[in-house]
Order: C-alpha cells, then sequence, then structure tokens
C-alpha cells in the first residue's frame, strides 16, 4: 500500500480504492458474526490438537534418548532463542540428537522480528556457508583490528547476553548456596541433573549445563569451580556422566580472592568425600600447567576409575592467555588417552568467560579442520542458548580468533622417543637441502614469530637506558623484560633481561647480556633481586667482571668475591661466588658455570658432551628450588643463550614424557626474544644435541 491505494481485492466488507469504506450486505451482522465466531472455535481447536500431536511425539522422543543426551525443553529443541522475555517456538520433528545437514540454530532480537516471520537475515546455521573461511580468517583478524578492534568489539556487544532463559531451580533456596556467584545459575533446560538421593528432592542440583559442539548436541559440561560444600556434587557429576577428562582454567585463588575450592588430593594424603575415595597417582608440573592422574574410587560399590586433571595455570580471570600456551595445552588434552567416554568437564571459575572461550576454540578448531570454515560469533550464540554469557569479555571474544589461528597454523611436530632417530633422518633426507622438512619447520618458526614494534620497546629506547644494550639492534621487550626492583635512585629499573620460560616452570630462566662496563651494577641489582642460585656464562674470554680468586670487586654499594675456581671438565669451570650489598645487609651464595669454547660466531655446539654435563649440573641444582630462575648470560644475550635454553628445554621434555618437539619449543622461546635461534644450522643443531643426548643415555643404560 505504499502508493496509497490498493493492488488486491479488498476484504470482504470493504470497498474503495483504499479499501476503507463499508460495503452494502444485504444480508446483515448475525449469520456473518455466528460464522466468523465458528470458524475462529474451530481454528483454536485445530490448533489445540496439533499442539498435543507435537507435545506427545517430543515426550516419546526423549523418554527414548539415553541420559548421556540430555532431553531439552521445547525453547531448547526448536533452537530459537530471543533476547526479551517472549520467544518465538519454530515447531519441528526431526531430532535434534541427529541434527540434518541443513538443520540451523535460529537466534532473534525483538527488533528483529518483521510481521511476516521473515527471519531468515537472522539465521545462523551450524552447517554452512556462514562464518569465514580459515584460509581468510587471517586477514578477516588482520581488517577487524584496526581502529583499536572496534569491528570486533560491535559485534561481541550485539551477542545477546544476560539470563535469557528460565532458570528457576538455581534460584530455590535450598540451591542459592551451591552457587558461586548470585548472578550466574544454569538454565533449566539444558542442566545438569545428578541422580537424586532419597533423603533430599534438591540434590539432583548442581550449576552446571550441557554445552553442544557445532556438530553434536550436549558435547561438553561448562560448570563453576566447586565450593566447600558442592565437591561431593562435583564428583558425582564426574562419576554419573563416565567423564575421564577434567578442564580447569583456574587457580585457587587470584588476587587474594578465593575462585575455586580444592577438589583434589595432594600426594601421599587422600581425599575422602560423602561418596568417593580419590587419590593422586601421579603429577607433573609444566611451565604453564599441571596434568594430574587420579583415582577415583565409588565407597558404596568399590568401583574405580582413572580421571585425568588438566589445569591451565596462567590464564588471568577476565583476560586472555599467552596464544601459543594455551593452544598447546588444548593440544595436549586432546592427545591425552583415556579409557572413559563420557563428557570433558570444563571448569573456571564461574563456568563462562575462561570455560567459554576454552570450549569456543575446541570445537571451532575441529569442526574448521572439518570443514574449512569457522563462525565464532555464531557458535558463543550456540554455547549462550544453553549457558548464560559464555565467553565473558570482549578481549576473549578476540582472543578466541588469535586462537584459531595459532591452532590452524600449528604443525603437528611432536616426535616420540621412539621414533625420535628415524623421524629426524626423514626431516632432514628426501630432498634438496633447501626443502628438506626441518628447513621448512625452521622457515615457519621465522614466519610465525612476533615481529615488534618500537611500541613495545618503550623501556629500553628511553634515552637514559639506549646505552645500556649491546646492540640496538636486540631489545628487552617490554611485556617479558626483567625489571629491577631495588635499584639505586640514580638508576632506572631497565637491563637488557629477558624472562623465558623452562619447560616446567614460566620464569625458569632470565637471559642477558654480557654487562658493559656501565651496567655491571645493573647486573648485581638483578642477581640481588632474584637470589639467583645458578648462572650460566657463555663466554669464550676472560670474565672481566669476575675478580680473581679469593679477592673482591666493588661496584658502587656491591662486593662480589670469588671464593673458589675449579674445572669440572675440558672448557667449563665452576665458580662459588659470594654476593653483598653493603647498606642493605645482603649477603648471598652464587655457582657459576663458565662454558668456554663455543664462540657466539658458530652456529654448532663444539664441545657436545660438556654442553649436556652442564645442563645435566644446571637442572639438579634447579630441582631444590623450581621458583628460582636460572640467569642464562653470553655476549650478545642471545646467539648462545637461545640455544642452550632451547635444548634444555627438549631435554627436559625428553626426560618427563619421553617425546619433543623443537618446533614449539622454539615457537614459545621466539617470543620472549625474536633473535633467539639465529639460523637454520642453530636449529639443526638442537636437533643433533637432542640426538646426542639420547646416543649417551642409551649407552650409559647399557
Amino acid at each position: 500500500m505504499d502508493s496509497g491505494v490498493c493492488e488486491t481485492d479488498c476484504y470482504s466488507g470493504f470497498e474503495g480504492p483504499t479499501c476503507e469504506s463499508a460495503s452494502e450486505d444485504p444480508v446483515g451482522p448475525g449469520p456473518i458474526a455466528g460464522a466468523v465466531g465458528g470458524a475462529f472455535v474451530l481454528i483454536i481447536i485445530i490448533a489445540i490438537v496439533l499442539f498435543v500431536i507435537i507435545r506427545r511425539r517430543r515426550l516419546d522422543s526423549s523418554r527414548q534418548r539415553s541420559s548421556a543426551n540430555i532431553a531439552r525443553k521445547e525453547i531448547a529443541e526448536s533452537h530459537i532463542y530471543i533476547n526479551s522475555i517472549s520467544a518465538i517456538r519454530e515447531m519441528s520433528d526431526e531430532d535434534p540428537e541427529e541434527p540434518s545437514q541443513n538443520s540451523c540454530n535460529v537466534y532473534v532480537n525483538t527488533e528483529e522480528v518483521v510481521k511476516d516471520g521473515n527471519t531468515s537475515d537472522v539465521v545462523y546455521c551450524n552447517s554452512g556457508d556462514l562464518g569465514v573461511a580459515v584460509s581468510d580468517l587471517k586477514s578477516l583478524v588482520k581488517s577487524k583490528m584496526q581502529n583499536k578492534a572496534k569491528a570486533f568489539k560491535d559485534e561481541y556487544a550485539s551477542l545477546p547476553s544476560g539470563a535469557l532463559h528460565e532458570h528457576a531451580t538455581g534460584l530455590l533456596s535450598e540451591n542459592k548456596p551451591k552457587n558461586r556467584f548470585k548472578a550466574t545459575y544454569p538454565y533449566d533446560h539444558s542442566r545438569v541433573k545428578l541422580d537424586t538421593l532419597a533423603e533430599d528432592p534438591n540434590s539432583d542440583y548442581i550449576n552446571a549445563n550441557y554445552i553442544d559442539s557445532m556438530t553434536q548436541t550436549a558435547e561438553y559440561i561448562a560448570t563453576q569451580g566447586p565450593r566447600p560444600g558442592t565437591i561431593d556434587d562435583f564428583w558425582l557429576m564426574i562419576w554419573q556422566q563416565h567423564s575421564g577428562k577434567i578442564v580447569m582454567l583456574t587457580n585457587l585463588v587470584e588476587g587474594a580472592k578465593p575462585k575455586c575450592s580444592k577438589y583434589w588430593p595432594d600426594e601421599e594424603e587422600p581425599l575422602s568425600t560423602p561418596h568417593f575415595n580419590i587419590v593422586l597417582d601421579r603429577k607433573r608440573v609444566y611451565a604453564s600447567y599441571v596434568i594430574q592422574d587420579l583415582t577415583i574410587t565409588e565407597k558404596k560399590t568399590k568401583s574405580e576409575r582413572q580421571i585425568h586433571h588438566f589445569h591451565f595455570t596462567t590464564w588471568p580471570d577476565h583476560g586472555t592467555p599467552d596464544l601459543t600456551e594455551i593452544v598447546v595445552f588444548h593440544r595436549r588434552v586432546k592427545q591425552y588417552a583415556s579409557f572413559l567416554t563420557g563428557k570433558v568437564v570444563v571448569h573456571c571459575s564461574a563456568g563462562i568467560g575462561r570455560t567459554g572461550t576454552f570450549i569456543a576454540l575446541d570445537a571451532l578448531v575441529k569442526y574448521g579442520r572439518d570443514h574449512g570454515r569457522v563462525d565464532v560469533m555464531g557458535y558463543i550464540r550456540t554455547m549462550r542458548k544453553d549457558r548464560m554469557n559464555m565467553v565473558q569479555t570482549s578481549d576473549q571474544y578476540i582472543a578466541i580468533h588469535h586462537m584459531l589461528i595459532e591452532a590452524f597454523d600449528m604443525p603437528d611436530t611432536l616426535i616420540p622417543k621412539m621414533r625420535y632417530h628415524t623421524t629426524l633422518a626423514s626431516l632432514s633426507n628426501g630432498a634438496p637441502t633447501h626443502q628438506t622438512k626441518i628447513r621448512k619447520e625452521y622457515q615457519l618458526t621465522q614466519t610465525l614469530k612476533p615481529a615488534y614494534t618500537q611500541e613495545d620497546f618503550e623501556g629500553a629506547l628511553l634515552e637514559e637506558n639506549r646505552n645500556k644494550n649491546y646492540t640496538i639492534s636486540v631489545l628487552a621487550v617490554d611485556k617479558f623484560r626483567a625489571y629491577l626492583k631495588s635499584q639505586s635512585k640514580e638508576r632506572t629499573d631497565y637491563i637488557n633481561a629477558v624472562v623465558v620460560p623452562s619447560y616446567t616452570s614460566r620464569t625458569g630462566y632470565i637471559v642477558t647480556q654480557t654487562p658493559l662496563e656501565e651496567t655491571v651494577v645493573d647486573l648485581l641489582t638483578m642477581m640481588k633481586d632474584n637470589y639467583f642460585e645458578t648462572i650460566v656464562i657463555i663466554e669464550n674470554d676472560f670474565i672481566n667482571w669476575m675478580p680473581p680468586v679469593d679477592e673482591v670487586k666493588t661496584f658502587g654499594e656491591f662486593t662480589l668475591l670469588l671464593d673458589r675456581k675449579s674445572t669440572y671438565i675440558e672448557n667449563l669451570d665452576l665458580l662459588e661466588v659470594t654476593l653483598e650489598h653493603r647498606t642493605d645487609d645482603f649477603l648471598h651464595k652464587i655457582c657459576v658455570f663458565h662454558l668456554s669454547g663455543w664462540d657466539n660466531q658458530s652456529s654448532d655446539v663444539p664441545e657436545q658432551s660438556s654442553l649436556l654435563q652442564l645442563l645435566e649440573l644446571v637442572n639438579g641444582r634447579r630441582k631444590s628450588d623450581k621458583s628460582i630462575p636460572t640467569l642464562v648470560m653470553c655476549r650478545d644475550g642471545y646467539s648462545q643463550s637461545g640455544m642452550f635454553c632451547c635444548i634444555s628445554n627438549a631435554r627436559e621434555q625428553l626426560k618427563m614424557d619421553e617425546e619433543v618437539d623443537v618446533f614449539q619449543i622454539t615457537r614459545q622461546l621466539l617470543v620472549r626474544r625474536p633473535e633467539f635461534i639465529i639460523n637454520f644450522e642453530q636449529y639443526q643443531c638442537v636437533y643433533r644435541m637432542i640426538k646426542e643426548y639420547l646416543d649417551s643415555t642409551a649407552l650409559y643404560m647399557n
């Protein structure tokens, strides 16, 4: 009616160009009103019959589903959600446990509902051409990161948020104490229900929801960190769901606030709950996560199961983790074998932010590899239909995209110990020298390493700090540099040193350059601040800042005494040093290993046996207190130090897990200092050193 004139026939009873004039009706209103009323009643009866038929079909279908595949209420079965009190229901006879090829999740905001019911412009399909091709993901992210990531932030702000569906069970007075946060409740239609205990009708409640993957319903369980009174409920859920893996993404305490109760035992201290006994069988601590193998025994039946607990320890609340660390962790969770086939249980503190981010990473990586496309925004909507506010911040939303890029770029370079020699031969042979697999690996490390800008080196480039660098081309990036803490008033907090992870500690090493004449005081300040017990100096020349035996050198308020010097093996000296600060009442003894015979211009390790013995000595000393970093120093702060840390981490991985991933170890180091592993020859040397280590240990064992 844009023209103001009707273009079709008028409804009965009206006439004229605008259909607004009442027509003459020879019949009269009585019969017409009766007919209209009868038709209206008939329509209501038909609608009620249809509703009952459809309702019965759904009830019959839900009765046939197993307990592992939870039946959803109508609002979940239709997969239509509205960011308001009302909801449009799309009735379907399809079993949601077996979605058809064209099945979709439909999400409608109230302002998008049109009178004719056409909502095709707001349909998000899990299997279709929405989202972005994996091959285009990098360019898309790059464009959306412009203008302070405004495009990403606008997308995130458009997502439905808050309590979108009924959550009455969590609000019951009997259940409120079981919730960690007052505003985070599980939706009734998707909540995990525990087996009800006879004496407690509310004992089926736990703050947990089933979450769909991109292709399967109820693929995950998202839950809050257990509270003291819900630890037994948590283990009941693990037991009843036959879950073999628990992914924990929070620490017990963060920023002096309790985030989760400790629901697992310590070594040699079993944990007992009303229904279970739990024992810690094995614990392995890594730089950014911990893996624990637990045995859980049900008290009533004496049945036992082994549960694997994966605890990522370096994810800040409401923040984002290191991309390489979280993707490596995710891969570790996926590759870890479990005999139990139940759902993976994922939790942080509230069970929505970090939990949603990790689940999104897992679901989208799998779908992206299978189908070549990902739809981050669509999948967050999928999660939010079953648990409120999954993915809690725009930073986490953005981080998912970067994690996906990292995951899709990450090759499978893990080598089991038993296949190391054959794999190395395969990597090194079978192609021209410049086209071998090992060379392509190295080239990929260089492609993926961060390209820092001057903004990342603000501290190093301050006028008062520029002369503290051995070379202006190799600086300490602000994000990872070791800050001085107790420097004198006339000194700044800058030293050209970066914190580098070992295989078992995120701060396992601090790597620095040989001090310049004017920066020896800064080096000694850093030694005092960190209480170093072990220092490794890779230097061909005499250590000019070290005093002769039984003599003292003074640098400002510091005095340095060389108590003892001995040659351990060829090219490896052991120095015992005492560092004292005259005004701070500080006196500390340090063990210094001086490795010579390795020139910084050489891409190979001339004395491989000396380096391997040095690594053994350093590792043995670090076991006493892994919280104290080891200081590693070479002339320029990268040429030899980078190789030392890389070989050390690879050796540690082999010892702990009987497998090694030189590619990933190198990548993690390059994030801290992109100049590490300066050429292909050094990368190749790392592989050869690991072979030498395996050969030496095999010879020793034989």
